[in-house]
């Protein structure tokens, strides 16, 4: 992030200071600063405040210095002070404040803002709901790069919601972010390709998709890659291989609660023996960046 600024070395030396951590440092220069009206080091103020970075977190002193930046026309100051409104922190909430601060720093080009910005069109937070012009808004993030942009396209064309219904464009979209490694995409698409969604119907392509979310801590990958050995569908099958995947997936707080529905369903299948099997491989699956390491050495030990 490049700023222009007309201060003799309190802001460049708060910003050197900054990103090196020396906290109390950068306080001290932005404040010099920002004391002359310098715009950067009073959104800077803003987020040592909101971060609580060698000082107390305030979220009060955060939205005050944001506000002085965001008046003088900067783009980042205009969204952190939206989401300062938008979520209720150092500020009354109040979402038509957030989507004013948004569309400010919108016309800037802050994906961000513009993403946020499609998410409160999407769901009439501030504004009347208004399906067309989320999509705006979020096509604008996506072709500056937001991920998670691209992710929600491909959910609006998959759905028909805002746009007129493409499994090709959505799949477009979830491919897009997916390679970006975005998980939700990752897994988004895997299920594009299990149901033959705009693209050509592959269980071998959706398993690549769904290993590559659930090593990154994707519940719902998880869950699904443990259909795939449930089934045995483009992967050797193994139930033990997906009680064990169902297990982790409903570890997820929040996220678990279909993977705990067919860990359930499958224990019925399963001896003791296997149960307990099962959950070797799931204690080995857990630790840490051993998921499908663990998952691959159990599946080339078995026969079928």
């Amino acid at each position: 992030m490049a700023f222009a600024t007309d201060s003799f070395g309190g802001f460049d030396e708060g910003l050197a200071a900054f990103r090196a951590g020396n906290d109390a440092e950068a306080l001290v220069q932005f404040r010099a600063a920002a004391a002359t009206d310098d715009t950067p080091s009073q959104y800077y103020l803003g987020v040592i405040y909101e971060r609580g970075l060698g000082v107390a977190r305030n979220d009060e002193e955060a939205a005050t210095w944001y506000l002085l930046a965001a008046k003088r026309g900067l783009g980042a100051a205009q969204y952190s002070l939206g989401l300062q409104y938008r979520d209720g922190r150092g500020v009354v909430q109040n979402h038509k404040e957030a989507l004013k601060w948004f569309a400010n720093a919108a016309d800037q080009g802050n994906a961000d803002a513009q993403y946020n910005l499609g998410w409160m069109y999407l769901q009439g937070q501030g504004v009347s709901q208004d399906g067309t012009m989320a999509i705006k808004y979020f096509r604008q993030a996506a072709d500056r790069g937001h991920v998670m942009a691209m992710n929600d396209l491909g959910a609006m064309y998959e759905n028909g919601r805002g746009v007129e219904q493409s499994y090709t464009q959505a799949a477009t979209f979830y491919r897009d972010a997916a390679r970006m490694g975005n998980i939700t995409a990752q897994n988004n698409l895997g299920q594009m390709y299990v149901f033959a969604r705009g693209v050509e119907q592959s269980d071998k392509e959706a398993v690549n998709w769904f290993r590559l979310a659930a090593d990154h801590g994707a519940a719902d990958a998880q869950n699904n890659l443990g259909l795939m050995h449930e089934y045995g569908l483009g992967v050797k099958t193994s139930k033990i291989a997906a009680y064990a995947l169902y297990s982790i997936a409903a570890a997820t707080a929040g996220s678990g609660e279909q993977a705990l529905t067919n860990r359930q369903r499958i224990s019925k299948e399963l001896s003791r023996a296997e149960i307990e099997s099962a959950w070797v491989l799931t204690r080995e699956m857990s630790k840490p960046k051993n998921l499908l390491g663990a998952l691959d050495r159990y599946l080339s030990s078995i026969k079928n």
